[in-house]
């Protein structure tokens, strides 16, 4: 087996659109190409027998590209190992369409920003610190602009237009602060070496380069052909102001030591997802970056934050140490954690960590500690209460405010919202923003109760017969997680408002009041903060095993119904045409429900969206005593923070959609 080519980088573009290309694709050759190629690693080079020639052994960055796991189906010989269970491939060293070579740094700067090409098709090679302000002269006024796009992580594409007038505006490298390398085919940070010295020649010619282009604070390689983090370093290090760089979709060779890159020292921002890359790996690389206050760390696969071959007796010891120092922003989207106590016993080492982003993992419930806390910690003040001393051994994260837990599998308010709340005191004493939706626990229809009996009436107490109770069920959730969560000041991006935070707690002893969740299923904590509330609400008093309590019940849920006010929807028919035969809409709220919240359900109730961009509210007030006319009020789109009593709504009057 030849060495020479393992864990080269590799992008495969076949020489053929896949049969169910569409149309469009076909009418843009670079948008084709972007969208169907495939970044690799070659893991094996040599022959496959009983096939002819000499094959690489490929691990497709894209797992579902792959065919097997490094094993010949056909002879049973394994030739090479996955990171990733069925990623890999067998493809001929010759195959059409294949680059092992890519390109270096400043040629695919120069390609992108500064030269056109020839008529040959030639790519002139980067430009010396004497010819760099003669390049990119106008040719003609009838020059065609080519036209690249580019998909990224976040789910948009990016458009790059390269024409004359572009190649004059960025002619001097000196003014460019960002650059976008993504596709590009960068495979190393300087000219390969060909003979004794050259090598030396081309670091000197990447440090010029480096110099000329000064003024760089953004770099994007992402989905490129960089073998290994110290490539990358080659070139961030000589950019001198360079303080955020995105190196997504490059799985890099295993770091298996701790290594030095002087280039990260500068990085306030760096963006790694995709890079299959592990926790211990980036604790090897950690001490390079002492400035970085945002990393992006998602889609990497990652099971937990464990540290691989630790011993038992050291681990404690190096769980203790400080991990990058300034980091206040953490992004671990899309991986498949599954332990919150693991998660905040590694990330309590981050000292300023202020937003963490959990979405779309595996998380089960937010029980910490996992065997859980004391009588007395449980019962500890719960607004905003000290912790106990049997807390204070916890490990905190005391500079959290922001904790998104989107999409990840929470079942139960028990040992989720109950059991963050339980913790808060003593391990997360900052967080007042909190994002959960589209978790389990927020699907009554097919949620079990707490006590596990599927045949009884959901949690919430109410059918999901129809759109206008998922409307309701959404707006009272909220309730019900402000009601447990006393310290949120914003929740899923929407602010909390004292007179929203007093209808929560009234809503939720209402619901305990009236038999819609009981008592006996709470956590400890959440027991003694309905005895707290209690004493805030005593017209709500939940009675406890008292022959009476039906009628409380029925007393409380005729309370809080009182409260809510019913709104007439009225849309034009002619801003609407598919709804003109529609029937009337009607929502009953809280006049605490903030008017965005409002728009979000006077949408869905419509089944159409209605964009801030394109539709605005008006408030329609019944006349005021004495008169005959309707007040109108006009409520701002950048004001629909304000809750709904606000713009003087009250119970019968009307809100209309109409078209900007």
């Amino acid at each position: 087996m030849s060495t020479a080519h393992l864990h080269r980088r590799v992008c495969y573009c076949p020489a053929s659109a896949p049969a169910n290309a569409s149309a469009v694709d076909a009418l843009s050759s670079s948008a084709s190409e972007s969208r169907h190629r495939q970044l690799g690693t070659i893991l094996y080079r040599g022959p496959v027998p009983p096939a002819k020639g000499e094959w690489y052994g490929i691990e497709w960055d894209d797992a579902s590209r792959g065919r097997h796991s490094g094993t010949y189906d056909k002879t049973g010989v394994q030739y090479f190992q996955t990171r990733v269970e069925g990623a890999g491939s067998f493809l001929r060293t010759d195959v059409k369409g294949l680059d092992v070579v890519g390109k270096c740094f400043s040629d695919a700067v120069a390609e992108r920003y500064l030269e056109d090409e020839t008529e040959t098709g030639a790519r002139p090679s980067a430009p010396s610190s004497d010819e760099a302000t003669a390049l990119g002269s106008v040719t003609g006024p009838d020059r065609v602009s080519k036209v690249e796009r580019h998909a990224t992580l976040s789910n948009f594409d990016i458009e790059v237009v390269l024409n004359d007038r572009v190649t004059n505006r960025f002619k001097d490298l000196g003014r460019l602060r960002e650059v976008g390398l993504e596709w590009e085919g960068v495979s190393r940070a300087a000219r390969s070496a060909e003979k004794d010295g050259y090598e030396s020649a081309q670091q000197r010619e990447l440090q010029q380069f480096g110099q000329q282009m000064r003024s760089l604070e953004g770099l994007n390689l992402s989905f490129s052909l960089l073998p290994t983090v110290e490539e990358v370093d080659d070139i961030v290090n000589v950019l001198p102001k360079l303080s955020c760089l995105a190196i997504n979709s490059n799985c890099f060779h295993r770091i298996e030591k701790p290594l030095t890159l002087p280039g990260f020292e500068r990085l306030v921002r760096l963006e790694l997802n995709s890079t299959l890359m592990t926790w211990p790996e980036l604790r090897r690389v950690a001490p390079s970056l002492p400035n970085l206050v945002d990393l992006e760390f998602g889609f990497n696969r990652l099971r937990g934050l464990t540290l691989e071959h630790a011993k038992e007796g050291s681990m404690h010891a190096i769980q203790e140490q400080q991990l990058l120092p300034k980091l206040e922003r953490l992004n671990l989207a899309s991986n498949e954690l599954e332990s919150w106590d693991d998660l905040i016993e590694e990330l309590a080492n981050l000292p300023r960590l202020t937003e963490l982003v959990l979405d779309n993992n595996r998380l089960r419930d937010l029980a910490y500690p996992a065997k859980g806390l004391s009588q007395q910690s449980a019962t500890t003040s719960p607004r905003f209460g000290d912790a106990s001393s049997d807390t204070r051994s916890l490990r905190h994260l005391r500079h959290l405010r922001q904790l998104s837990l989107r999409q990840n599998m929470l079942s139960s308010w028990k040992t989720s919202i109950e059991a963050l709340a339980t913790s808060s005191a003593a391990a997360f004493p900052s967080l007042v923003d909190l994002r959960v939706a589209n978790n389990p626990l927020f699907d009554t229809a097919s949620r079990p109760s707490e006590s596990g009996d599927r045949n009884s009436t959901p949690d919430f107490g109410l059918p999901a017969a129809d759109e206008a109770t998922a409307l309701r069920r959404e707006a009272d959730t909220r309730l019900l997680v402000i009601a447990r969560l006393p310290q949120l000041v914003e929740l899923e991006r929407s602010p909390v408002h004292a007179s929203e935070r007093v209808d929560a707690e009234r809503f939720w002893l209402g619901r305990l009041a009236q038999g819609h969740e009981r008592l006996e299923d709470l956590s400890d904590w959440a027991r003694e903060r309905v005895r707290t509330l209690e004493k805030e609400h005593p017209d709500l008093v939940v009675r406890r095993s008292d022959p009476g309590s039906e009628g409380q019940g029925q007393a409380a849920a005729r309370t809080i119904k009182s409260r809510m006010i019913r709104l007439a929807i009225k849309i034009s028919p002619d801003d609407f045409p598919k709804l003109s035969s529609a029937a009337p809409v009607e929502l009953s709220v809280l006049p605490s429900l903030r008017t965005l919240i409002l728009r979000t359900q006077i949408a869905r109730s419509l089944g159409v969206p209605i964009p801030k961009t394109k539709y605005r509210l008006v408030a329609r007030l019944q006349p005021a005593e004495g008169g005959s006319e309707e007040i109108e009020v006009e409520i701002p789109p950048n004001e629909e923070g304000k809750e709904v009593s606000w713009w003087g709504l009250q119970d019968g009057d009307t809100v209309e959609v109409v078209a900007v």
